[in-house]
């Protein structure tokens, strides 16, 4: 089972406690429906999704930037030495905001 599947699976058993007007799931060991929520939430940021492209004029030029999905704070490339070679820029795989995992595929 997936984080995705994990979390669509919680979010239907959320809404159905809301709409029964529970206040606690006693089949999940009595859990506080706003703990259900925070699991929900957390388990949806392992779920990469696409950053948002914008055009960054900070510095008084233009160029693509990309920002988090759902805090949209700015993406940054990490810059790093490995084993001695030449310097490379990586990626980050997550916001280091929000938490939000983020995919960089058919992002160039």
């Amino acid at each position: 089972m997936t984080e995705k599947d994990l979390a669509e699976d919680y979010r239907m058993v959320l809404h159905e406690a809301e709409s029964m007007g529970c206040n606690e799931i006693k089949a999940l060991y009595n859990i506080p429906l706003k703990n259900m929520e925070m699991i929900v939430q957390a388990l949806e940021k392992q779920i990469p999704k696409k950053p948002n492209k914008t055009i960054d004029s900070s510095w008084g030029t233009q160029k693509e930037a990309h920002t988090c999905p759902v805090c949209d704070y700015y993406l940054t490339e990490v810059q790093f030495i490995a084993s001695q070679k030449k310097n490379q820029i990586k990626k980050i795989t997550y916001c280091e905001t929000c938490g939000q995992a983020i995919d960089w595929s058919d992002v160039e």
